[in-house]
């Protein structure tokens, strides 16, 4: 017979690592099932079953497993080549070892210890070969994938010690409360930036920010308050400064910030910005008239060429600035002289999306007697028409509507050519939320329940931004 007439018969380890592939890739979700019901009793897991996931979604509980699964399908698949190639050792691809890696990085951030890791790993083992059934040559196939999990778990482990060493320096030069650099840190950071800008020549400044009658916070109204302002101070400098600057706590309620590359004007924009989202707080936690935030600044190299200069001439600004009656009390979400009518608003559009009638109509009410044109929607559905009848120049946004997430309507938002201003509204005041904000390119973010006064505020500040690009 012709040689080029035969049909080759696969190798059973072939055949069985090809049927042992497909298995995995069919019963992925039953494995992933059966997976989180075989780990319920590792201390890890527990504790993570305590602390739901930050954005609603579920799915920090199974961390990358899913994806290593099915990685683990396809490098299955590639290694079927015969019976020579499955018996030599196995070697874990890149993309089998990313996948353990991201696993390894979600949990060491999760808090997980080495020994739930590599459990985890030990059990899907075992998960596995209680879901999947190889054909033929099922001895050389089950000592295979054994090698090549083996193998995973070794890096594995070896990478998850890298994570957490990382994760343990992070928290050690991070602040417990408010997540800024500690004292230590802050001045190491600052000054090896310091000594960049001098390096290369870019102007740098400094900023000490103050906050004012926090003991009076602290004796009235408790401790727990006053960490609590605390905390909120330092999840608004994490969301109104770069990933460049270096925000730290230097003691108490004193907070120091370095921005590369600004002038005294950058600090002061962020002096108003925290004022604006604090103003909120104010009836929230039912902080006393006297309570304000000052700032002073210095930049380099006019107000001195060491750190040791800027920081005294920041403080010495900041002390003026507080004895002052420079406006440094909290004001609404506004300007600094207050809300007040919106000047030139009888061109701008606001839509206001939210199920919620009463805030609906809080939101009319207060803007339509300023100038806006406000236009209304209670859900995805009736936003993206509204969106289309008319462009927008501020959106509203609710971030939980009943046909899906506001998220959704921000991210297409983004993406249009020319992007409306939008405004997240959520009841939601976790730190996580006003960063995922800030990523999504949001404008502002209005926590639930606020007040007229609150909706003007954030509506004028952004009418200066609206005439700049106007």
């Amino acid at each position: 017979m012709d040689s080029h007439n035969r049909t080759a018969t696969p190798h059973p380890s072939t055949l069985a690592l090809h049927e042992l592939s497909m298995q995995l890739r069919d019963e992925a979700w039953a494995i992933i099932a059966s997976w989180l019901s075989a780990t319920q009793d590792l201390p890890s897991r527990a504790r993570m079953q305590l602390s739901p996931d930050p954005l609603g979604q579920g799915l920090a509980i199974v961390g990358e497993m899913p994806a290593f699964v099915a990685a683990l399908a396809r490098r299955l698949e590639g290694s079927a080549g015969g019976e020579r190639r499955l018996r030599r050792v196995p070697v874990v691809d890149e993309a089998l070892r990313e996948a353990a890696r991201a696993h390894a990085r979600a949990r060491a951030h999760a808090g997980f210890t080495q020994r739930d890791l590599l459990a985890e790993f030990v059990r899907l083992r075992r998960v596995i070969w209680e879901h999947v059934r190889p054909g033929a040559g099922q001895d050389g196939v089950r000592e295979h994938l054994n090698q090549l999990l083996d193998a995973v778990l070794v890096e594995t482990a070896d990478h998850f010690f890298v994570e957490l060493t990382d994760e343990l320096t992070e928290r050690a030069e991070r602040d417990e409360l408010t997540g800024a650099l500690n004292r230590r840190a802050f001045y190491e950071q600052a000054q090896a930036e310091l000594n960049r800008a001098t390096r290369l020549g870019y102007p740098l400044t400094v900023g000490l920010i103050d906050l004012d009658a926090f003991k009076l916070v602290n004796d009235t109204l408790g401790h727990l308050t006053g960490d609590a302002l605390l905390r909120r101070i330092g999840v608004l400098l994490a969301a109104h400064t770069r990933s460049s600057d270096i925000v730290g706590r230097l003691g108490g309620d004193e907070f120091a910030v370095v921005l590369a590359g600004t002038d005294a004007s950058g600090a002061d924009d962020l002096a108003r910005r925290l004022r604006a989202h604090l103003a909120p707080a104010r009836r929230q936690l039912a902080l006393p008239g006297a309570f304000g935030l000052s700032i002073g600044t210095a930049t380099y190299p006019d107000a001195g060429e060491t750190l040791e200069e800027l920081l005294f001439r920041a403080d010495q600004e900041m002390y003026a600035r507080k004895h002052s009656a420079r406006g440094q009390s909290m004001q609404p979400a506004g300007s600094e002289g207050g809300a007040g009518p919106a000047p030139e608003l009888t061109q701008l559009r606001v839509v206001v999306v939210d199920d919620d009638p009463h805030v609906r109509d809080t939101c009319r009410a207060t803007l339509e007697p300023e100038g806006w044109r406000v236009a209304e929607a209670r859900d995805l559905v009736e936003a993206r028409g509204a969106l289309a009848v008319a462009a927008a120049d501020v959106v509203l946004l609710d971030a939980h509507l009943p046909d899906g997430s506001g998220w959704d309507l921000a991210r297409e938002l983004a993406a249009a050519e020319q992007p409306p201003q939008v405004v997240m509204m959520t009841g939601d005041t976790r730190g996580s939320y006003m960063q995922r904000a800030v990523q999504r390119g949001i404008s502002e973010y209005l926590p639930k329940p606020f007040t007229p006064e609150d909706v003007s505020g954030v509506l004028n500040r952004l009418v200066g931004h609206l005439a700049e690009v106007g």
